[in-house]
């Protein structure tokens, strides 16, 4: 799908549509917020461990943040637009807009933000998991 993509891309109607959507229910933003959440228990493992100190750990979070914002926002937003172009690909554009509309009502946010939380909660015990392997295979490499 995404090869056909960049060989015919989507009208700009539907991009916008899609992102949209994106913005509405806070996709992208969710998926960076949960990669930092990680990047954070991680500094926050090396720090209980001894291998960082505090303000070693609060720098590298500044620095990954700036990093994600710099370089990684416009690949997820790629990747979550293709993926919405993916799932609505058989919906019309009035559908398609109906449906954004929904997501942008007050009501349709605070649903997109209860679900992410509820996401964001049951992969917490996850994310500290790999965030807990992140930090002994960085205490691993060090001298």
């Amino acid at each position: 799908f995404m090869a056909e993509l960049q060989d015919a891309p989507p009208p700009a109607r539907r991009l916008e549509l899609a992102g949209r959507l994106d913005a509405a229910m806070g996709l992208t933003d969710s998926i960076l917020r949960m990669a930092l959440g990680v990047v954070a228990d991680a500094g926050q493992v090396m720090q209980a461990s001894g291998r960082a100190a505090p303000d070693q750990v609060q720098a590298k979070i500044a620095e990954v943040r700036s990093q994600f914002d710099s370089q990684y926002r416009a690949t997820v937003e790629t990747n979550v637009l293709a993926g919405l172009l993916f799932t609505y690909r058989s919906v019309s554009d009035e559908e398609l807009e109906q449906y954004v509309l929904v997501w942008e009502s007050p009501e349709g946010r605070w649903f997109g933000r209860l679900a992410i939380d509820a996401m964001a909660a049951s992969q917490r015990g996850e994310l500290e998991m790999a965030a807990r392997r992140i930090a002994e295979m960085a205490n691993q490499k060090q001298p």
